[in-house]
């Protein structure tokens, strides 16, 4: 089991996913503020329907756990101030028997972020792809070439990019590359590139 502990400050009027395709979630409010929650794919509408739990709910603990979340968790304080939480999130070996996380991307540019971990992003058109240099420390994933046009890896701000030819374009229709980031804290492109 791969398990992570993060505290996530969530403002007031926004939704803030705090968990992504993770077999356990818990998460506890520190702060005892009733908080609503939100299971989804898609970033809700400020006002969408939600499960509200009230502050006062296990105030001992003040721990909820979400089993078997295979969705999006998203989180937002029932207030006019915001919170703080703790998520526990924890991936169970089963979740390598589901189906290849596949995303698919149709715009000229796209900004990598840590929602994107694990998942092979299709991009059907060619389409400038930006590495910034605040994604995760364990950051990984595929890029394909899913139309004609090739795809282009560029660094953002303070990131650096590497590939062994120094290419950092697909190679072709359903060129693969996988990108990830090493412990010095570079990324490096592996799979078929071209100039």
């Amino acid at each position: 089991m791969d398990t992570e502990t993060l505290k996530i400050d969530c403002p007031a009027n926004v939704w803030t996913k705090v968990a992504d395709e993770h077999q356990s979630i818990y998460i506890q409010n520190q702060e005892r503020k009733a908080l609503r929650f939100f299971f989804g794919w898609e970033q809700p509408a400020t006002d969408a329907d939600a499960y509200i739990v009230s502050q006062d709910y296990n105030p001992s603990e003040k721990l909820f756990s979400f089993g078997n979340a295979k969705t999006g968790l998203w989180v937002m304080p029932d207030g006019v101030s915001g919170a703080s939480v703790v998520v526990v999130r924890t991936r169970s070996v089963e979740l390598v028997k589901d189906p290849t996380l596949v995303r698919t991307v149709n715009a000229p540019t796209y900004a990598l972020n840590n929602d994107d971990w694990g998942y092979i992003l299709d991009f059907t058109q060619g389409t400038v792809i930006t590495v910034p240099a605040e994604l995760n420390a364990r950051f990984n994933c595929g890029l394909r070439q899913g139309g004609e046009n090739q795809i282009q890896v560029n660094a953002g701000a303070g990131a650096v990019v590497e590939e062994i030819d120094d290419h950092f374009k697909s190679e072709q229709r359903l060129a693969l590359l996988t990108l990830c980031r090493f412990p010095d804290g570079k990324f490096q492109i592996i799979g078929r590139t071209a100039a």
